[in-house]
């Protein structure tokens, strides 16, 4: 008789247990949603002196080779130079309209204001590419490492090529430079082996080339 009423205590203290559990389950339920990961394209740091300041660099991103498409969100505002140097399949760099400091046009990146040329994609599959009108300087390793581009225009509104603008560009068969280009870097087309410059007769691009032995064709005023 005593085991009996034990194991009925027993019984009813178990089944109070899980309607408490149950009850409370219920009132919880919805109150709580998954929270969804932060979605960042690649790390940045920030600046210790300046904590506005997010910069991206080439240790930011992980895996290089395997990105076709890069996203620039709105946070960055300095990226490093050589930072895309690892990048060899990128075809496209994309930037968040809210970012203050880039900008994209066709998937090239530019500064905000597009003075400056910044990253051409280097498996960005266009053989032509006219520079915009109203950039004025070429970021170093801008169209490094390109495998199609093969005709660059120059803008007039460009006065100076910097080093390692056009390094490695390997398909590259011709560059036309107006004459208010009036200094080129010695290394500026670095490993261009197929390159012949097209300029203007007394330019600084033509005396450029004369002294670094590159081919060059006269462009008709």
């Amino acid at each position: 008789m005593i085991f009996y009423i034990l194991g009925l205590i027993i019984f009813l203290l178990v089944v109070a247990i899980l309607v408490l559990a149950y009850f409370k389950y219920s009132n919880n339920k919805g109150k709580h949603k998954k929270s969804e990961p932060n979605k960042v394209p690649f790390n940045y740091y920030k600046n210790s002196e300046e904590a506005d300041i997010c910069i991206l660099n080439k240790k930011s991103i992980k895996d290089c080779n395997a990105i076709k498409e890069l996203n620039i969100d709105k946070d960055i505002t300095d990226i490093e130079d050589k930072c895309f140097i690892n990048f060899t399949n990128l075809s496209s760099i994309k930037v968040d309209e809210e970012n203050k400091s880039f900008c994209s046009k066709l998937g090239v990146l530019f500064s905000k204001d597009m003075k400056k040329i910044i990253c051409y994609p280097p498996s960005k599959q266009t053989s032509t590419y006219f520079i915009p009108q109203g950039v004025e300087s070429i970021n170093t390793h801008a169209f490094f490492n390109n495998n199609y581009l093969k005709y660059i225009i120059i803008p007039t509104s460009i006065s100076r090529i910097d080093e390692n603008s056009f390094v490695n560009c390997k398909f590259i068969n011709q560059v036309v430079i107006p004459e208010n280009v009036k200094e080129i870097h010695p290394h500026a087309f670095n490993i261009c082996p197929r390159i012949t410059i097209r300029c203007y007769k007394g330019s600084a691009a033509e005396d450029f080339c004369k002294r670094y032995f590159i081919p060059f064709e006269y462009l008709s005023n």
